[in-house]
């Protein structure tokens, strides 16, 4: 495959590939590809999880967010993380 690339996307490129952080540039554009492609995977979990809890709002599935529920979820966040558990990655910044 031949990809024709902008002069700034080459000189980005280069800049990586110079400062080490690839071998080539191919590895540079795969890592980039990498990266877009779990950019889209997780754009699409989340449209799925939007769109689940869209059907639950239309159904009437809520809790209204009071600062004592705020309170207990952050309370069972920290059990769990001195437990150990590691929390979903949707759920982390």
């Amino acid at each position: 495959m031949s990809v024709h690339i902008d002069d700034k996307t080459e000189s980005i490129i280069s800049e990586k590939v110079a400062k080490g952080q690839f071998r080539n540039a191919s590895e540079t554009i795969a890592e980039a590809i990498r990266q877009m492609d779990e950019r889209d995977r997780r754009r699409e979990e989340l449209r799925n999880a939007l769109a689940i809890a869209q059907a639950q709002v239309e159904r009437g599935e809520v809790v209204e967010l009071s600062p004592q529920l705020a309170d207990d979820i952050s309370a069972e966040a920290r059990r769990r993380f001195a437990a150990g558990k590691t929390p979903k990655p949707d759920v982390t910044p």
